[in-house]
């Protein structure tokens, strides 16, 4: 849907979790434990002998589960910020404010719009302080404009070696 965030994890060194899964559908990703060490994040937890530690908060929290909650947070803060954010505003925000983590992966390429983006990080790794700072500020996108069009062109697929084409005319405000 693309009213979602998909959030990835990214370990403390900035390179995909390994339990992080990769894709289109990915937004943004957060920093979460790597699994393996330190750094992890640190949480509150159930009281006492109730919880995963003894005391009333947990260094081994992590996983997505941790990413996912992270950038909630800041799509929070962020809405404080700024009431009049549309869930676009919010998304766009969260694009062109993250960081491009992992310079070196080599899935990075810029889209159509000009934006780095990565099928394991997404647009990057979110960015609170720049994100909130975008939304203080932010103007209201413009209202969506959408077409629809369709064409029956009822032609053969031909078998291997031979093409098929069909042209929808689009008015060039879109």
């Amino acid at each position: 849907s693309r009213y979602v965030t998909a959030v990835a994890a990214s370990a403390a060194n900035g390179e995909m979790a390994y339990y992080s899964h990769r894709g289109a559908n990915i937004r943004v990703n957060a920093p979460s434990s790597d699994g393996f060490g330190l750094p992890r994040i640190t949480t509150t937890d159930r009281s006492g002998s109730l919880g995963d530690d003894p005391g009333n908060y947990t260094n081994s929290f992590g996983g997505t589960s941790a990413a996912c909650p992270m950038v909630s947070g800041v799509i929070a803060l962020m809405l404080q910020a700024n009431p009049n954010l549309t869930w676009r505003d919010v998304q766009m925000i969260l694009m062109t404010t993250a960081e491009k983590n992992d310079p070196t992966d080599s899935d990075w390429v810029n889209n159509g719009a000009g934006y780095h983006v990565n099928h394991n990080y997404g647009f990057g790794r979110v960015d609170a302080q720049a994100a909130v700072n975008a939304a203080l500020t932010w103007q209201t996108l413009p209202a969506e404009t959408s077409t629809e069009r369709s064409s029956s062109p009822n032609l053969a697929i031909p078998d291997a070696g031979s093409a098929v084409s069909d042209t929808i005319e689009i008015e060039d405000g879109m």
